[in-house]
């Protein structure tokens, strides 16, 4: 038998059953799975009989469902069941002719039963794969259908997707291979930067309450979405959803209740906290309750069990189990309330809680005594503050002592008293006295300041709210007396504010532990299994297994929403009725895995859950997802268009700030002003405008022309005046210069920008608030308008044109405007039906503006905190409830009907293709917008920098333009220079803001991102080509009215003007002479190449040649021109190494090292292996044919070919070849110790030298002496053993003197290195060689060379082909010339 879910027949409507469509090929293998089958059938049969004589009362349906109550007999005898059970297996097995047990007569009985009182029914009803509806024949008030689609889309109803027991286990199965929901969407933080020193977002000083806060309610301004959501921008994809219900087990084995699975969640956690919280007794009731115990007491459901026969019974026992989850509420969905929002599913905690007051609510039916505080909490009151002293003033008045009074709480104040009291004197002049017992007559007072009351201390506020204190303390309220009288205000003041708050947290805990300890004695004292079950009859609003028991409401910000007693508000009710209080939420999503349980008209009618229908159920597409090639190509250049735009974002920000000042450059100009200023403008302006004057003066001697001098000596005084004016305050000066400009840049921009300019939308709008750190002026005062706000708007614009909008064109597939949500207000807004529950998509950006865009709305859904706070009350990693909103206003029930589909294909990402096209092309436009706000940004902080060095040298120029004729064109053009430039950087600004001006505007006009980058990439290439060319149009412009500009050079290229002094000053250096040789080695060979190719010759060989001449005339210019520090050091330390190579190289000892160390090597042996090969082969004379010389070579004699003499490997090429580098200081070393050695040996000392031999013959015949008793030594026997040892032992010494084990180290370095890997072809080619001369040497025998050829005698036919024609000599031909 196959099953369904493989071939698709389904012959019972309801439920997809096994087929009876068997082919011959398969009856051996349907017949063991028939058996089998069987088998698990009736164990299965016989275990729902066992669990359900136990007992098996149903919990009612809902009050608009209920019906009448089913019977609740038990059954007389379990024994009966499971005999009928076995009965009905025992005659399902067909036996063949000789009467044993035929698997192909049973399986063709199997195939052909499609009738419900057939055991093949029953067999494939258990083993199928379906979801339960039908269950006419149960005995607990059984209904012929359990679905309705008029109920569907809300959590109360399980949209006929309870699965059986065979899809439920499919579907389990199946589940950790099926990717769903929404991907790559995790909460992300908003808060970051490349490299800590790139954020790409305004400074926090420059905006309002320096920077957006986390909570959305306390925005006080409106902030850009760059501020609020920085660059967390981020492909998702959603993969659908399907509806994942499970059935609880003890619902299944007809235990009844089975709310019990639902307490175990997770594991036993939440059992143990039922046990725990309610004592020992109440551990014992829940033991007896998981077990299904206490159905026992109240009945069960099979009264009329035994009197059935045939298939139908287990048809009974089959829709009696099923009928048993509806009735009991016994499935729940999976993860569906992590998908909600506007509610929320109950934890593992509050559910555990809430089974407990079930508990108590169904004992009895009665409830619990309701929890108060104490009386002696409820009655605690705040205290009063301390009291301060009271004035007292009496005063004599017509003979009495009145009192005064004051409506002052602290009395009366002293000069008030003498006021009053200068009134009741005769003479208008009031007398003091010490005490009111001293007043003697009219006009007389006292005044005391503590007469009326004393200050009360800390110490008697103290103990007169002792008591008091300490019922607070007694219930945990956070009390601190301590503190001595000069903290008295301080700390009462803390009590009296902290108090409120403690007292409603003690509150609060004495009323939770009061209602814990009357619970748990309620229970203890009423617990019992019959009232337990009655009530669960009774009242199914106790049910917190059921769907009206699961879900609680929320507010808009996601907070619990609570009754007035300080409840939970519910969903639903009991009935399905949804809470008016509460919002709408998501609708479930329809159909399970393989479908749903509909039948008929019912399930046409359901329609098609987009939700679902998205949902790729392949297995093999989930686990080898060939689109995520795309998604992480999108993923990389979507990176790179935020990335660029945030570099982009951060080089503007310093474009518009104050850059200079920030880095301390600005006060370092004003202080070299003052300096100037006062050692060389002051001291010098009187001797210049002497001197100006009798240049005015000499020249009307001369011209006559009195108006000319008197114009040129008002200009010299003018000039005077003018620079003691700006130099008597050069901090005023310098700000003006950078202000003026600033203040118009930013009037400028905020105009283009502001939020009354009836902006696009409200996206990059920013405004400031009381709280903004205003502008100043000139004087310091403050200025009517916030200078960052144009900054703010314009870098926003940078961030949505470069980085938003290829996230939201490769997201969404269109442009933000299309995305703007149903209640906007605005063109082209989505008519989604069910904003009600969705929402409308809206975002606050502070100070009461909102976007209702869904595409803003992902990135609010996304991002924890803002781009300047971290919010940890909001963790990354989790998918937000808020996503699925954009989930479901775009897809849902019934075909998507109430939902706005049109986008939904491309934002879910069902082709992720287009979505990297779009990326990639974001991220090519991302760089060159980038690269064009750089450049304009660089020009604008270029340009603040020459203003500012230009300001450097006002007092000179000043100085300068005292003098008539020259000195005054100089300073004229010096201003018209600082004023281009002011003007030129204002322009600057204004290029940038209408360039992003017009590129929102392009935005706003383009659906497609083709297009869109297509005429972003021509505006920037645009306003990059006419850069230049408006920038020198507009200085020119200004300069010209002041008759010219100065310095022209390094204003057009500073940084090319400081490269050109620093090179032509900088011959000589390290860097530039290395650049030299460089390009001269680049040229010479390049040259020597071209030369050689067409002349024919060595191209290699001609280049070298030309690269080391072009060198050596380089490097002796280079000398002759002088070396600077860095170089000079160079090639000092090269020089030292070079003699020190030398030294080294002429040292016997260090070369005799080298050639030990070399000589024990592999390389060596190998070679001298090759070598006498070599030499072992046959010798040929032979003349040259080019050269015409007579040659003697070794040739192979099997071949004929002539073999090249190896060449010996020395210690410096294997070096080289193997790439082993030995320190000369080591060598060296080795050397020294060799070299000691010696002298010891001879008799000297160490590290001296040691004289000639023959003038040391002491020292000779001490050497003779000691070599003559050695070989005595070796000649006695007796000795020779002892010898030995000693030899052993000074040989293992002298090696450590002499250096001999450090040669044997740089042997096996030799080798080591020989062997490695990365050495191979070295070792092939060495190893190579040496074979072929071996084995041309094992060929050659000259015992069969009897003709001398230098062949066997075998190979004498084909001699002539190996050697080729004998040559005549040269004797022979002259001969033959002369004849």
């Amino acid at each position: 038998m196959n099953l369904a879910f493989l071939t698709g027949n389904a012959p019972t409507p309801g439920a997809h059953y096994l087929t009876g469509d068997v082919q011959v090929t398969t009856r051996k293998r349907g017949a063991l799975k028939a058996v089998t089958l069987t088998a698990v059938t009736v164990i299965m049969l016989i275990g729902l009989i066992t669990q359900a004589v136990t007992g098996g009362a149903s919990n009612p349906l809902p009050n608009n469902q209920r019906t009448s109550a089913g019977t609740t007999a038990l059954a007389d005898d379990e024994s009966d069941a499971k005999k009928e059970i076995k009965g009905l297996s025992d005659s399902y097995i067909q036996k063949d002719e000789d009467g044993k047990p035929s698997l192909f007569n049973t399986i063709n009985k199997a195939d052909g039963e499609d009738s419900p009182n057939d055991f093949g029914y029953i067999m494939r009803r258990l083993f199928s794969t379906g979801y339960i509806n039908h269950a006419g024949d149960a005995t607990n008030d059984g209904r012929q259908d359990n679905c309705y689609v008029s109920q569907s889309g809300t959590p109360y109803y399980h949209n006929c997707d309870v699965p059986n027991f065979m899809t439920e286990a499919l579907q389990s199965f199946m589940d950790p291979f099926i990717t769903t929901g929404p991907q790559n969407a995790e909460i992300r933080k908003a808060k970051g930067g490349l490299l800590w020193v790139f954020d790409g977002i305004p400074d926090s000083e420059t905006l309002p309450d320096a920077g957006p806060a986390v909570d959305e309610n306390a925005r006080s301004a409106k902030y850009t979405g760059l501020e609020i959501f920085g660059y967390n921008l981020n492909y998702t994809t959603y993969l659908g959803e399907w509806d994942n219900i499970k059935v609880m087990t003890a619902a299944r084995s007809l235990s009844n209740f089975g709310f019990m699975d639902s307490l175990k969640l997770g594991a036993t956690a939440v059992i143990k906290g039922v046990a725990n919280g309610v004592g020992n007794a109440a551990s014992g009731f829940v033991n007896r309750i998981s077990t299904g115990n206490i159905l026992g007491a109240v009945g069960g459901l099979w009264s009329d069990f035994v009197g059935g026969s045939s298939a139908a019974v287990v048809k009974v026992v089959m829709d009696t189990s099923d009928q048993n989850v509806f009735n009991n509420w016994a499935w729940y969905r999976v993860g569906y309330g992590s998908t909600l929002y506007n509610a929320r599913e109950l934890t593992a905690e509050e559910t555990a809680a809430q089974a407990k007051r079930a508990l108590y609510n169904m004992i009895l039916g009665s409830q619990p005594d309701a929890a108060t505080a104490p009386q002696e909490l409820k009655d605690l009151k705040k205290p009063a503050a301390p009291a301060d002293e009271t004035s007292k003033c009496v005063i004599r008045v017509n003979g009495k002592n009145t009192e005064q009074k004051n409506a002052s709480d602290n009395g009366i104040t002293e000069g008030d008293c003498k006021l009053q009291a200068n009134t009741a004197a005769p003479d208008g002049k009031a007398h003091k006295v010490n005490t009111p017992n001293d007043l003697k007559k009219d006009g007389d007072y006292a005044w005391k300041k503590d007469g009326t009351s004393k200050r009360q201390t800390l110490k008697e506020w103290v103990a007169a709210n002792q008591a008091t204190f300490n019922t607070a303390k007694k219930y945990g309220m956070s009390i601190n007396t301590d503190g001595d009288e000069s903290k008295r205000d301080e700390v009462a003041q803390k009590i009296l504010s902290e108090w409120d708050s403690e007292y409603s947290k003690a509150l609060q805990n004495s009323t939770a532990k009061e209602a814990e300890a009357k619970n748990s004695e309620w229970v203890n004292q009423l617990l019992g299994t019959a009232a337990f079950a009655a009530h669960i009859l009774s009242n199914p609003s106790q049910s917190y297994n059921a769907p009206w028991s699961r879900f609680a409401c929320t507010n808009a910000d996601g907070s619990d929403m609570h009754e007035d007693n300080g409840t939970l508000v519910m969903l639903m009710d009991s009935d399905g009725n949804m809470n008016p209080k509460c919002s709408g939420v998501r609708p479930p999503i329809q159909d399970g895995l393989f479908g749903n349980g509909y039948t008929g008209d019912a399930k046409n009618q359901v329609g098609t859950d987009t939700r679902r229908a998205r949902l790729n159920t392949n297995v093999l597409a989930n686990l080898i997802p060939i689109d995520s090639a795309f998604d992480s190509v999108a993923a990389f250049w979507l990176g790179v268009a935020t990335t660029s735009t945030m570099v982009s974002n951060e080089v503007m920000s310093w474009a518009f700030s104050p850059l200079l000042s920030q880095l301390g450059i600005t006060d370092i100009v004003v202080n070299t002003i003052k300096f100037m200023r006062d050692s060389i403008f002051f001291p010098l302006a009187a001797i210049m405008v002497a001197f100006g004057a009798f240049m005015a003066l000499w020249n009307l001697a001369r011209k006559g022309n009195a108006k000319e001098t008197l114009i040129t000596l008002c200009l010299i005084i003018a000039t005077f005046a003018t620079g003691v004016a700006l130099l008597q305050s050069p901090g005023r000066t310098v700000k003006a210069v950078d202000t003026i400009p600033s203040m118009v840049e930013q009037t400028i921009v905020g105009y283009i920008f502001s939020a009354n300019n009836e902006p696009v939308d409200q996206l990059c709008t920013a405004s400031g608030t009381v709280s903004t750190k205003a502008g100043t002026g000139l004087e310091d005062e403050q200025l009517p308008f916030t200078p960052s706000e144009g900054t703010r708007s314009l870098m926003c614009e940078n961030w949505r044109t470069f980085a938003f909008n290829p996230w939201v064109y490769g997201q969404w597939g269109t442009g933000y405007h299309n995305l703007y949500a149903n209640g906007s207000g605005k063109d082209g807004a989505w008519d989604n039906k069910n904003s009600s529950i969705v929402g409308d998509a809206a975002v606050p950006l502070g100070n009461n503006i909102s976007e209702k865009n869904w595409g803003l709305y992902q990135l609010r859904a996304t991002t924890s905190g803002t781009a300047y706070y971290t919010d940890q009350s909001n963790p990354t990693g989790r998918i937000s409830r808020d996503f699925y909103r954009i989930v479901d206003a775009q897809a849902g029930p019934s075909n998507a009907a109430n939902s706005y589909p049109r986008y939904f294909n491309t934002w879910s990402g069902t082709s992720l293709a287009p979505r990297a096209g779009t990326a990639m092309l974001g991220g090519i436009i991302g760089v060159l917008g980038a690269y064009t706000v750089i450049v304009y940004s660089v020009t604008k902080v270029q340009v603040t920098f020459i203003v500012t060095m230009l300001l450097l040298i006002m007092p000179l120029m000043l100085l300068m333009g005292i003098l008539p004729y020259f000195g005054t064109g100089k300073l004229r053009r010096y201003f018209g220079t600082i004023g281009g430039l002011m003007v030129q950087r204002v322009f600057i600004a204004l290029f940038l803001a209408v360039m992003f001006r017009i590129l929102a505007g392009v935005g706003t006009a383009s659906s497609s991102y083709p297009n869109l980058a297509l005429f972003t990439a021509a505006i920037c290439v645009f306003f990059l080509m006419i850069r230049k060319e408006v920038e020198e149009m507009i200085f020119r412009s200004v300069a010209s009215k002041f008759g010219g500009s100065m310095a022209d050079a390094f204003r057009r290229d500073p940084s090319g003007f400081i490269r050109g002094q620093i090179g032509r000053g900088g011959k000589g250096g390290f860097i530039s002479n290395k650049a030299e040789i460089a390009k001269s080695t680049v040229v010479g060979a390049t040259a020597g190449a071209t030369a050689a190719k067409l002349t024919g010759g060595s191209g290699l060989r001609a280049a070298l040649d030309s690269v080391r001449t072009n060198t050596t005339n380089l490097r002796n210019q280079q000398r002759r021109r002088g070396y600077r520090t860095l170089d000079t050091l160079s090639r000092g330390a090269q020089a030292g190494a070079q003699a020190g190579r030398r030294q080294l190289a002429d040292d016997q000892y260090a070369t005799d090292i080298k050639r030990e160390a070399y000589r024990d090597t592999k390389v060596w042996k190998d070679y001298e292996s090759a070598a006498r090969a070599y030499d072992a082969l046959p010798t040929k004379e032979e003349r040259n044919m080019r050269t015409g010389k007579m040659e003697t070579f070794k040739y192979d004699p099997a071949t004929g070919k002539r073999m090249e003499k190896p060449e010996a490997p020395t210690f410096e090429s294997a070096s080289k070849d193997l790439n082993i580098t030995i320190p000369g200081r080591k060598l060296k070393k080795l050397a020294d110790r060799r070299r000691k050695a010696d002298d010891l040996e001879m008799g000297g000392k160490p590290g001296r030298r040691v004289a000639p031999v023959k003038n040391r013959a002491k020292d000779t015949e001490a050497l003779v002496h000691r070599t003559e008793k050695r070989v005595e030594d070796a000649s006695d026997p007796s000795k020779v053993a002892e010898r030995r040892r000693k030899d052993a032992r000074k040989d293992k010494r002298r090696e450590r003197i002499d250096g001999t084990r450090g040669v044997r180290k740089i042997t096996r370095e030799f080798d080591k290195k020989y062997q490695s890997n990365k050495n191979q072809e070295y070792r092939v080619r060495m190893r190579t060689s040496l074979h072929e001369l071996m084995d041309a040497a094992a060929a050659y025998d000259p015992e069969k060379d009897q003709d001398n050829t230098g062949l066997p005698d075998y190979m004498d036919p084909v001699e002539g082909d190996i050697y080729g024609p004998e040559l005549p000599s040269y004797h022979e031909k002259d001969e033959e010339e002369k004849e």
